[in-house]
């Protein structure tokens, strides 16, 4: 058997004779006659590489040349292989033979001041355990608190530290003596005489009121050790005295974090406090990488064997349930019915009571918005609350026997979601949760730190580091002021962030393949294609104005973001429809479209929902383990989403532009893949449909695609099936044109204070009425009514000719009309409001030739007859609408 310092002692001795040793001379050093096995040297030559790095030696390994004479093709495979070995960086090395030659001159240098015996530090008056006393007497003499730089600092100058262990550091470059000092606070910690970091302030060291009075020899600090070390357990990678190294905060800023050590005490502080606490961020801000971190700190370990017993990680998904995250019944298998079988979080509950409230155990819950939360946690989420972790607020859960006891949830039980804010499955994440968690806010980390590490440890020229910098800076800036994405879709750090050892042979190389295959973003305006402005008419009135009228009146107008898509951009009406649809597609698929619940059967392996007992029991599922259940899956495929992946296809049938139907196709293809289905919904599953106050994003989509159904596309071609309610139905028309007039006046006077009603109904002032008469006498409905600046206007609006005929063919004005203006004006008039008295009155009409613009005034009402040219190019009749608003004092130009 290999025998480690019998291997030092023949390195040591070559190296003092500036000679090389063979992988031979090894087992003759250690008396071992036959070959080694690779598994023998393998293993041999890590435990000499973690003694170099342990020990802060120079590299024990590169003493080691090649069997014979070997060519140099063979010397320089050997070389980077013991380079690699040893972890030493080959990003940038051409020359592997004159590196580890240079690792050789560096111990025949040293090894004439190396120590002959190899001194393993225990526990035992030696590693931080010889600074417990330090850091106390520390911050006795510093009054009982300091900041962890003012200890050290305080050590350095008084507790006669040799020069030697001043220098020692880590194998990332970390004083050793920092090290210690801050696992020497873990355990004094954990042993009562420094605070916990939810008592202490941030950033601050406190001695308890025990600390304060005691002082440790290395025998009592021993004692104190061996007492404590229990609580961590041991593992099979522990150290030479069977207990895991604490993992500190520090630890976390080692292994590759550019958060400062400020913020992440403030974030364990948090979760001390909290319990329970979101990272969220934009795609590749390390939530996942620091969550399991923060864990390990929370633990106190690193260590593979320990972290598996008390660190659990989960991902949440649209199909997560309370019965896979809480607990539910669970067919046994054999025939013997159902169970009571506990998920991820009873089961760490469960642990962590047992192991009792000095042990933490984190649970680390990816993607938490991914499922629906309240159905997931369910009656957990008041359990988990950090004020209501104490046995009488325990509670009954929602699957449970009759012998089972109220549940409550222990305090060292920790929660720590992750979120990626670009990706949101649900459109606002539960406020009930919201009030539970802290949230904590990530964002892309191309600091200082992030330079140093890609410089210092991965070995990165300076100029590739500026580049890649730089690069991403101006992306993100460009990302952040894009209207159709915004901050949360950053890219993050970690994207161009090479871990530790990571080859580089050519690091700008190594960014441009990270840009191709990782970290390409196409960013679009929407669906791009020149189109020739339509002259065309229905009748005699521009198609395109009736699309200027379809926008409006859908309130489509003014949809954010696409005041750059004028309408006369797009040949027909049907493509300028089909061009807003693919856009806020695209984008509601970037952001993630929005799910609801649709009542669904299947066969599971645990019950959700209800068991449907017929076919449970006549298809022996229970037999083999299944049971068949009814409940509402929280899916893609809604009502709307099918509406939308409908529309599309519908368009795509009747559209001249090719390339534009064919991204309608696409678009409904992906939609079909994400699993929506291609059938249109019903008329009452529409109608059933309703709106969320969260729903905001889906509206835009919704109304397109009824667009594309209801109101019947128009076409230009005369004669045509596709535009005949336009042409025939005079209410349809009417309405159109009365929605879009007051959606118009509405985007263009409420920002300036105008208050806007449509279709308002007032009463009449009547007096002396008969029994009867409410029920004949007429109601009265007007169009639009402003109100702003001390003014009252009353808009009538009329699709059809302002003038009739005399019996002499004279043209005159529409009496019927002015008598109907005149009541709505004269009938709700009232003595003490003087607006009432003075309030103005529009009759607006559609025109495509002659046009008037006449006012006068009856008593004390000012009466304007205008008309809307609908022959005019869109931009002339949206001034023309302006105009007459500021004839009246809207101010608006």
């Amino acid at each position: 058997m290999l025998n480690l310092q019998k291997t030092y002692s023949a390195i040591l001795e070559a190296a003092k004779s500036r000679e090389t040793l063979t992988y031979g001379d090894i087992a003759a050093a250690s008396d071992v006659e036959r070959p080694l096995t690779s598994e023998e040297l393998r293993n041999h030559l890590k435990k000499l590489v973690k003694l170099s790095r342990d020990m802060g030696w120079p590299m024990l390994i590169s003493i080691f040349e090649p069997e014979g004479e070997p060519a140099d093709d063979e010397r320089r495979r050997f070389s980077v292989e013991l380079l690699k070995k040893g972890k030493m960086p080959l990003d940038r090395v051409n020359d592997p033979i004159g590196l580890l030659n240079e690792q050789r001159g560096t111990l025949y240098d040293w090894s004439g001041s190396a120590p002959e015996v190899i001194q393993v530090r225990s526990s035992e008056g030696s590693l931080f355990v010889r600074r417990f006393d330090n850091v106390l007497e520390a911050l006795q003499a510093l009054g009982g608190t300091g900041r962890p730089v003012e200890v050290i600092n305080w050590i350095k100058e008084n507790a006669k530290v040799p020069p030697e262990q001043l220098r020692e550091r880590t194998a990332g470059g970390k004083s050793k003596l920092v090290d210690e000092v801050n696992f020497a606070r873990f355990y004094l910690m954990k042993g009562g005489l420094i605070e916990a970091p939810e008592q202490a302030t941030y950033g601050i060291w406190s001695l308890t009121k025990n600390g304060m009075d005691t002082r440790l020899n290395d025998e009592e600090a021993t004692r104190l050790f061996k007492k404590l070390k229990s609580s961590f357990g041991q593992s099979k990678s522990t150290g030479h005295d069977g207990v895991s190294a604490p993992y500190l905060v520090g630890n976390i800023v080692d292994d590759g974090c550019f958060l400062s050590l400020e913020r992440l005490d403030k974030i364990i502080s948090r979760l001390h406090s909290k319990k329970n606490l979101v990272l969220q961020g934009a795609p590749g801000t390390g939530k996942t990488w620091l969550a399991k971190r923060l864990g390990a700190v929370l633990i106190g370990t690193n260590d593979t064997e320990i972290l598996r017993s008390r660190l659990k990680i989960i991902q949440f998904h649209p199909s997560y349930s309370y019965e896979d995250f809480v607990c539910g019944w669970r067919p046994k298998g054999d025939g013997g019915g159902l169970s009571i079988v506990n998920g991820a979080l009873m089961e760490i509950v469960e642990a962590a009571t047992k192991a009792g409230e000095d042990q933490p155990f984190v649970l680390v819950i990816e993607e938490i918005n991914r499922g629906n939360p309240a159905q997931i946690f369910g009656e957990a989420l008041t359990l988990l609350e950090s004020s209501k972790r104490k046995p009488e607020d325990a509670l009954k859960l929602a699957y449970h026997t009759d012998d089972q006891d109220r549940v409550h949830f222990p305090p060292n039980l920790f929660v720590i979601g992750t979120m990626n804010i670009a990706d949101r499955s649900l459109a606002l994440v539960d406020l009930a949760l919201r009030r539970r968690f802290a949230f904590i806010d990530l964002e892309p980390q191309l600091n200082e730190q992030w330079v140093d590490w890609c410089k210092e440890r991965c070995n990165f020229p300076t100029e590739v580091v500026d580049h890649i910098q730089r690069r991403m800076t101006d992306l993100n800036d460009e990302i952040s002021g894009d209207r159709s994405l915004g901050p949360q879709f950053r890219i993050g750090h970690s994207y161009v962030t090479p871990s530790v050892g990571q080859t580089c042979v050519e690091p700008k190389q190594w960014f441009d393949d990270v840009v191709e295959t990782d970290g390409r973003l196409t960013m679009n305006g929407g669906i791009s294609g020149e189109a020739s402005v339509s002259t065309r008419m229905v009748g005699t009135v521009p198609v395109r104005n009736i699309w200027l009228l379809f926008l409006y009146a859908s309130n489509l107008a003014n949809f954010s973001g696409h005041n750059s898509i004028e309408v006369e951009t797009s040949p027909d009406f049907p493509s300028l429809v089909a061009r807003l649809l693919c856009h806020v597609v695209e984008t509601r698929l970037r952001r993630n479209l929005s799910r609801g619940y649709i009542p669904v059967e299947r066969v599971r392996t645990r019950v959700t929902g209800r068991i449907n007992i017929l076919k449970t029991y006549s298809g022996k599922y229970l037999d083999r383990g299944f049971v068949v259940c009814r409940f509402d899956d929280f899916t893609l495929d809604t009502t709307r989403n099918r509406l939308v992946r409908a529309a599309l296809e519908q368009l795509s049938g009747h559209l001249d532009d090719k390339i534009l139907a064919h991204e309608c196709r696409y678009l409904a293809g992906e939609l079909g893949r994400l699993g929506v289905a291609g059938r249109k919904p019903t008329a009452q599953e529409i109608a059933a449909d309703r709106m969320g106050r969260h729903d905001s994003q889906d509206q835009i989509m919704l109304t397109l695609a009824k667009v594309v159904f209801d109101l019947v596309l128009p076409t230009e071609d005369e004669g045509g099936t596709r535009f005949p309610q336009v042409e025939r139905d005079a209410i349809l028309v009417r309405k159109l044109f009365e929605r879009a007039v007051g959606n118009f006046i509405r985007s263009e006077l409420t920002p300036l204070g105008w208050s806007v009603r449509q279709g308002t109904k007032p009463k009449w002032p009547l007096e002396s009425a008969s029994a009867k008469i409410a029920d004949l006498f007429p109601g009265m409905e007007v169009d639009i009514e402003l109100e702003g600046l001390g003014r009252r206007i009353i808009i009538d609006t009329k699709f059809t000719s302002a003038f009739g005929r005399t019996r002499f063919r004279a043209e005159r004005l529409r009496s019927a009309h002015i008598y109907q203006l005149y009541t709505y004006l004269r009938s709700q008039e009232d003595p003490l409001n003087n607006t009432s008295q003075r309030s103005s009155g529009i009759l607006l009409y559609p025109t495509i030739d002659k046009e008037i613009d006449e006012t006068v005034t009856v008593q004390g009402h000012n009466i304007r007859f205008a008309t809307v040219n609908l022959a005019l190019p869109g931009t002339g009749v949206i001034n023309r609408l302006r105009n007459i608003l500021t004839a009246y004092e809207a101010r608006i130009g």
